[in-house]
């Protein structure tokens, strides 16, 4: 099961996860994000993973996905409260270039807006 938490803050969508984050929950968080970009016109978002317990590769790459369709959008996407991850996990994500932050209060400085 999967709770989506969606809060604006300063013109930013803060997205807060709790629960299992897998192939089968993963289409409500990517419909939700969709919809925020393309018929909401949102461009800043914060995915905050601290609520969540576990999360599979196959969402991660999701996720990765997302960050670049932002960044298509002259957007930004923000992953913070990463406990759940590995180092090797956070590793990728940063070769990757995805912003990655402590908390949703540096996140939001981060997207200086």
């Amino acid at each position: 099961m999967l709770s989506i938490t969606l809060e604006f803050v300063k013109g930013t969508l803060l997205i807060r996860l709790e629960g299992i984050l897998t192939k089968e929950t993963n289409k409500k968080l990517m419909d939700k994000i969709d919809e925020m970009i393309y018929e909401k016109g949102v461009k800043y978002f914060v995915l905050n993973l601290e609520g969540l317990e576990s999360i599979d590769d196959i969402s991660l790459n999701c996720l990765m996905k997302k960050y670049y369709e932002a960044i298509c959008n002259n957007g930004k996407l923000i992953i913070c409260g990463y406990n759940i991850l590995n180092n090797n996990t956070i590793n990728s994500l940063i070769e990757n270039k995805i912003l990655i932050s402590n908390n949703e209060l540096s996140a939001l400085r981060m997207i200086n807006i």
